[in-house]
């Protein structure tokens, strides 16, 4: 590759890319190698290169090569892909303002894209400008095409009848959020904590000594080797202790019996007892976020927490639960 020459390179990534943070702002770094000789490039707010380029990967880079102290580096090349344009810098620390903002302005007149550049940089470089125009001229493009492709498929009546009133509503109930009991869950969280600590004591009685109920390799030992129950199936690990193994178990000991009745109660206890009283808010509420076009099917879902894997039905009493 020639020095101060526009040149196309290709070479080999040598060793791991690296990750850089500076004045809030991210870069990788890799070294791009042939028979003849390196090049060291960095990829400037471009985080997700780290994963692109690895140990020998092969790339083909465009761009104009300068010599630093350092070694020589490559200005504001692009890889040999389809619609790639990733700009490359000697360093973040060591880029003045004028090739910063040369660089960052030359990106904003090729990138056909509203939101090429982190706002914090264009805001650095003085070139807020020109971003809100590129932003203004795509958003009617935009705009225009998703509304004629509504027209198109004839689901203007859906957007408008439907949809778009719905979006109010669902925001009004994220806004609004679902009144909780927190007196109700904790004391729920009490009883949940006192059968779990009878559960283990009943299985640890049973088996003879103490251990985590929690470890397959553990559980498996204690069940199969030390009581041994007749084995099912084997995993890479040891003993199979999933539900279907442990059910079919359930004439030969009463531990078993235990066994799934402490998982029960733990995954109350850690689903609708720990996991909803971290998501209250401080107006006694859960807010949860209800997804519109999140499901193939079509239906509404929820997350942080998820409000439709609620129990709907709980038969509880002390050594017996049901869930539906």
């Amino acid at each position: 590759m020639t020095e101060g020459r526009q040149a196309c390179f290709t070479g080999f990534v040598k060793g791991k890319p690296a990750l850089h943070y500076a004045r809030g702002m991210r870069w990788v770094s890799a070294t791009i190698a042939d028979e003849c000789g390196a090049v060291r490039c960095m990829w400037f707010n471009q985080p997700w290169m780290k994963e692109r380029l690895f140990d020998t990967c092969e790339v083909t880079l465009y761009g104009r090569c300068v010599r630093k102290k350092s070694g020589l580096f490559v200005i504001n090349p692009s890889l040999e892909e389809p619609g790639s344009i990733i700009p490359v810098y000697a360093a973040v620390s060591g880029v003045g303002q004028k090739p910063l903002r040369d660089a960052v302005k030359l990106l904003l007149d090729e990138y056909d894209e509203p939101d090429p550049l982190p706002r914090t940089l264009v805001e650095r470089c003085g070139l807020m400008d020109r971003l809100d125009a590129l932003r203004e001229a795509h958003f009617p493009t935009n705009f225009d095409r998703l509304a004629q492709a509504c027209e198109e498929e004839g689901l203007q009546s859906l957007l408008h009848d439907i949809e778009l009133p719905l979006a109010g509503v669902l925001a009004d109930m994220e806004y609004r959020g679902i009144l909780v009991d927190r007196a109700g869950i904790e004391a729920f969280g009490k009883e949940l904590s006192a059968a779990l600590d009878a559960e283990l004591a009943a299985i640890y009685g049973a088996v003879g000594y103490e251990f985590n109920v929690n470890s397959p390799k553990q559980l498996g030992k204690a069940l199969f080797e030390d009581l041994g129950l007749p084995t099912r199936k084997k995993t890479k690990s040891g003993y199979s202790t999933n539900a279907e193994t442990l059910e079919s178990l359930r004439e030969y000991s009463p531990v078993i019996d235990h066994i799934l009745l402490y998982r029960t109660y733990q995954k109350l206890n850690s689903t609708y007892v720990e996991g909803l009283l971290k998501v209250i808010g401080p107006d006694g509420r859960i807010h949860s976020t209800f997804n519109q076009t999140e499901t193939r099917t079509g239906r509404i879902s929820s997350n942080e927490p998820n409000l439709q894997n609620i129990l709907c039905a709980l038969s509880w009493a002390a050594g017996s639960a049901s869930i539906s």
